[in-house]
């Protein structure tokens, strides 16, 4: 699995769905989202806290920090295809 990011399930269903991305910075609790699959739900939780811890964060695709840079700096907070 991937930091930040669940399985969430449907409330009249009970199956899985999407992925929940989700986040705990200074003793607080973050939804990011829902997404429709678990890599997209790690790259967003990427994007998230680098934004809010900066470039030492622990991410997911570290191979993708100069994309994620890119991405903040253009002033989005969230991506809604996969990067790759």
């Amino acid at each position: 699995g991937y930091l930040g990011v669940t399985r969430r399930r449907s409330r009249h269903t009970n199956k899985f769905t999407t992925w929940r991305a989700r986040a705990e910075i200074d003793r607080k609790n973050y939804a990011i989202g829902g997404f429709k699959t678990e890599i997209l739900a790690a790259q967003n939780y990427d994007l998230f806290v680098l934004a809010k811890r900066g470039l030492n964060a622990k991410i997911n695709f570290p191979e993708l920090m100069d994309t994620y840079i890119e991405i903040i700096k253009s002033g989005k907070v969230s991506i809604q295809q996969e990067i790759g």
